[in-house]
């Protein structure tokens, strides 16, 4: 019997594998799915990364074990970017990428808009549970210390905007870029910002769809994909 090609599937700032267990369930009848967690996200003990770019090459220690060919993608927001910035400086290591919620118009006053959402006081006050949440999801690296790294990941974009955009010119494999009809985080022109770039990007939108991944009708998201053919296996 013929192996399955292997599809990783990449979480958000702030999630950890457990975000991309359903989208595994539906497409594990196509791939050899595999969810991992980025470091010091979830279970993994760290060290929390502070950059994009090298959260971007921690992705080299995630596909050590696929050296023989090259591997299909998904990443969600955070997890699309880094997949994107990878693919771009590592040619031949990815086959087709596909990105939901992914924010890719970044400046300073931007970074400082999205880290005024991470203060842990703030979070612990007015959002209890969702603290509680994340220190019972991050047993690694711990909350605290991941929010913190989350913080400058966020100033990193916003100040390296224009570097890493000429990084993502190179792309040269197949790329579907999509976002909710009703984010809130990521717009049309982040969608444009990026398609801009290069022709081997292409976008879409979920219609009536969110930005938070828990709140995505996945079986949309999954015939949005199929539709697309990007993820055809040969």
């Amino acid at each position: 019997m013929e192996s399955r090609p292997t599809l990783l599937l990449f979480h958000g700032a702030l999630g950890d594998q457990s975000q991309m267990f359903d989208l595994a369930r539906l497409l594990s009848s196509r791939f050899s799915v595999v969810c991992p967690d980025f470091p010091g996200h979830g279970a993994d003990a760290g060290p929390c990364v502070h950059t994009m770019e090298e959260l971007a090459e921690g992705i080299n220690d995630l596909l050590l074990d696929y050296e023989e060919e090259p591997v299909y993608v998904f990443g969600y927001s955070m997890g699309g970017y880094a997949a994107a910035l990878y693919a771009a400086r590592h040619k031949n290591r990815i086959r087709a990428l596909v990105t939901y919620g992914t924010k890719w118009l970044w400046s300073d006053e931007i970074a400082n808009n999205e880290i005024s959402f991470l203060d842990a006081d703030k979070i612990t006050i007015k959002v209890p549970a969702y603290a509680q949440k994340l220190q019972k999801t991050h047993t690694g690296a711990g909350w605290l210390d991941l929010l913190d790294a989350t913080r400058h990941l966020m100033l990193d974009l916003g100040q390296r905007h224009p570097l890493y955009q000429q990084h993502l010119k190179s792309i040269d494999i197949p790329v579907l870029v999509l976002r909710g009809e009703n984010d809130q985080m990521v717009g049309v022109d982040d969608l444009e910002c990026i398609t801009a770039l290069s022709s081997h990007f292409q976008s879409g939108e979920l219609p009536g769809q969110k930005h938070p991944f828990d709140q995505v009708d996945l079986q949309i998201l999954v015939n949005k994909i199929h539709e697309s053919g990007i993820f055809n296996v040969h």
